[in-house]
């Protein structure tokens, strides 16, 4: 279901960032998930701008790929 009101730019880029680096590691986002513990789901959701980065799942990520 689409956002009443989009992300905020800002909220976008920090997303954005989030599927360039999955991309540039060319991985999925189950491989992701599985990694950082995150639902590929809802890694869907922030690269899709439906959501924004939670900053513990950000931390996850990072922790798991250093």
């Amino acid at each position: 279901m689409p956002r009443k009101n989009p992300l905020p730019d800002r909220e976008q880029e920090i997303c954005r960032r989030l599927r360039e680096f999955r991309e540039r590691l060319r991985i999925t986002r189950a491989e992701i998930g599985e990694r950082a513990g995150i639902e590929a789901e809802m890694l869907a959701r922030y690269e899709r701008f439906l959501v924004p980065l939670r900053c513990g799942d950000a931390m996850k990520v990072l922790r798991s790929f250093n």
